[in-house]
């Protein structure tokens, strides 16, 4: 019986070692100039201007319950204004211009806000996180207000390369309009955003877990 709780004890203190080491290495986000994990090239730091444009050849689409709405011009570029680089910590940066231009409805943008890169693997790639930005969309009048909440709303993906590329596939939240939510949305309380953008600069542009 003695035997059997001292192998419990151990168990328990092995799982306990193992989640003490598993916290203390948790993936630590870096922007690098190389798809090498650790990074071995430039680590892009606080106060790097991230430029990204859309894909030539295709269109921001934003949809809403009341309209669908094609951009063919549209731009999102950040300052970096944290590199990341501790145990679980993503990049962070602030939105300097966000446009959506050429579209077949009006889109205003109220707040540019914030986005958030983490780490996704070792391939140099990480998804993005969006915080605190808005939008307006107005079709025939009609006229509905999206964003991403202060908490943050999953935006897309980047994926490495030279040059990078921007995927937005997001769910964005229904904030306010003069028409009603079930208008706005249909009822299902999110408008969408789908997009890809190429990163300019810095070019190359990947994202490291170590």
């Amino acid at each position: 019986m003695k035997y059997v709780k001292m192998l419990g004890l151990a168990a328990v203190a092995a799982a306990a070692l193992m989640a003490f080491v598993g916290a203390g290495t948790a993936s630590a986000t870096v922007l690098c100039s190389t798809n090498t994990n650790p990074c071995t090239g430039t680590k892009y730091a606080a106060g790097t201007e991230i430029k990204s444009n859309l894909k030539a050849g295709t269109e921001a689409v934003l949809t809403a319950g009341f309209a669908t709405v094609k951009c063919t011009e549209s731009n999102v570029n950040g300052k970096v204004t944290s590199a990341g680089g501790g145990a679980g910590v993503a990049v962070a940066g602030s939105i300097s211009l966000l446009t959506f231009d050429s579209c077949n409805c009006a889109v205003t943008v109220l707040k540019n806000g914030e986005l958030e890169v983490q780490s996704t693997a070792t391939n140099g790639n990480g998804s993005l996180t969006g915080k605190n930005s808005s939008v307006t969309i107005n079709c025939s009048g009609v006229s509905c207000i999206f964003g991403t909440a202060a908490a943050g709303t999953p935006i897309g993906t980047v994926t490495g390369g030279g040059p990078a590329t921007l995927k937005a596939e997001a769910k964005l939240p229904y904030i306010t309009g003069d028409a009603s939510n079930f208008t706005c949305t249909l009822g299902s309380g999110t408008g969408t955003w789908n997009a890809s953008y190429e990163a300019t600069a810095p070019n190359p542009l990947f994202v490291e877990g170590s």
